[in-house]
């Protein structure tokens, strides 16, 4: 086995240096991380050579070899004192006597100054080459890790954010990235979150990175999460990183669930829409309501379950239909080029609702931006992260051409401004952050905006949506009531004519 020096950074940034054995250099730095270290230069150690000088031995009077004291001067063989320095030779003198033992080994080698890293970067995949890989795996596969793994994954936003917090005060205590992961898996409940942090630990222990698995559950950990930790992994900063990313978490679940209670009474009242009025009512005809009643007075042949077929049957119906268009556009259209950012731009043109989705869009995009960069991340590269974390088309095709004019020279929010989707509120917000250096906090703040100004949106317009139908729902069945009583009138008349 050969011998390797190294030079390696801790988890708070600080340098270490040592040696060990290993087979190979790769090796080598797997056993560094497995000490909890972040390799930063490795090199096959020289093998090391120390002078040998040949001591003459003094011989005393009496015949034997006489002990020699290295440690003070003394005098020479002739019994004088010897002031000139004598080279070392094959033989010992009274100048190598009176050296000090520290000055007798020579100089020291000169500490290498540190280099690169021999472990190279790994590269990050862009928006255009995800979609080539998605375009050339299998349609089962596709269709298995688009439709169904999102939603059956075993593992929400509701348990990343404890998750990640765990993680974080486990790696801030001081604990090895192995150590951290069998920790996190001995410590969290959700079984799908135990698996992955076993097969992290496995990859840890075997020389890779925690991220590599991360990217290996993209329904689980999205693009923005992978990156960021990947960007710990190499700078030493990952307690603070996976912090940032529990506060994200936080905020997306949060903004989730505020969606889910602002639609649930508009949800409602299409419910009880189709269970009073049917197939047939939405259809102009008879509402599946009253067509039970008489059904059960005997005036109609109408039971029961017709009645569940023609309103929940039907309820289905419309639902299966929408997943078909929805699965439709995921495996075929989704990673068309121009397609998915045309049915984004027709959204943000509908009335009410596009704004609410352009806000909450925009607030995701700040959000994640904000993150990213106090990160450590490039402004051009978390400026296109930031787009593909939005949720929308458009604005992943505005970041990223702002990360090519940012990476050309051209400042964040001149580049943001020329894609026309930014009020001038977020521009001015991201120009004052590169004048006063405090772009993350900047930004945050347009985040915290758009969040408010989109709840409050939001519940007005499940307000207003709500009564809308409501009202819908009273006109129809109004007229329903309407077009029973003139029936009854007309039969009634019919019958006096009759009689008469």
């Amino acid at each position: 086995m050969a011998e390797f020096a190294f030079q390696a950074v801790d988890h708070a940034g600080n340098r270490v240096a040592g040696s060990l054995a290993a087979e190979d250099i790769v090796q080598a730095a797997a056993q560094v991380r497995d000490m909890g270290y972040e390799p930063r230069h490795l090199e096959e150690a020289a093998p090391a050579t120390e002078p040998t000088v040949e001591i003459e031995p003094v011989v005393a009077a009496s015949g034997r070899i006489a002990p020699v004291d290295l440690t003070a001067p003394v005098a020479d063989m002739q019994g004088t004192f010897d002031p000139e320095p004598v080279p070392v030779g094959a033989a010992m003198t009274s100048r190598m006597a009176r050296m000090e033992p520290w000055e007798r080994v020579g100089p020291l080698p000169p500490v290498p100054e540190p280099e690169p890293p021999v472990i190279a970067e790994i590269p990050r995949i862009t928006a255009e080459r995800a979609r080539e890989m998605e375009r050339d795996k299998p349609l089962r596969q596709r269709a298995v890790e688009t439709l169904i793994l999102p939603v059956f994954a075993g593992a929400t936003l509701k348990d990343l954010a404890p998750f990640y917090r765990q993680f974080a005060a486990l790696i801030n205590a001081g604990l090895p990235l192995y150590q951290s992961l069998a920790a996190l898996e001995a410590s969290t409940k959700n079984a799908r979150l135990k698996e992955i942090a076993r097969a992290g630990m496995l990859r840890v222990q075997s020389g890779g990175r925690f991220s590599e698995t991360m990217a290996e559950w993209p329904w689980i950990f999205s693009p923005m999460q992978v990156e960021m930790v990947r960007a710990a992994e190499q700078g030493g900063m990952l307690d603070s990183v996976l912090r940032q990313i529990g506060d994200y978490v936080e905020h997306d679940l949060e903004i989730r669930r505020l969606v889910g209670r602002e639609t649930l009474y508009p949800k409602l009242v299409l419910f009880v829409a189709i269970m009073i009025l049917g197939r047939s009512g939405f259809a102009g005809g008879q509402m599946a309501v009253v067509k039970l009643v008489l059904g059960g007075m005997g005036k109609d042949a109408y039971t029961a379950v017709d009645y569940f077929w023609d309103t929940l049957g039907f309820l289905l119906l419309v639902l299966g239909a929408i997943f078909g268009a929805v699965a439709i556009f995921r495996l075929f259209l989704f990673n068309v080029s121009g397609v998915r950012e045309s049915c984004d731009r027709v959204k943000l043109s509908v009335p009410v609702v596009g704004k609410l989705i352009k806000m909450f869009a925009v607030a995701r995009f700040a959000r994640t931006f904000a993150a990213l960069y106090r990160g450590g991340f490039a402004t051009g590269s978390a400026l296109e992260i930031a787009g593909s974390a939005s949720g929308n088309a458009v604005l992943a095709t505005a970041g990223r051409r702002a990360a090519e004019r940012v990476n050309q020279g051209s400042t964040t929010s001149g580049a943001l401004r020329e894609s026309g989707l930014f009020d001038p509120l977020v521009l001015n917000m991201f120009q004052t952050g590169e004048t006063s250096g405090g772009m993350d906090g900047m930004v945050d703040k347009v985040a915290d905006y758009y969040e408010a100004e989109a709840r409050a949106k939001s519940h007005q317009a499940s307000i207003i949506f709500g009564v809308v139908v409501f009202l819908l729902l009273a006109m129809m069945i109004a007229s329903q009531i309407f077009q029973q009583y003139g029936a009854l009138g007309n039969g009634y008349q019919r019958e006096l004519n009759n009689s008469d």
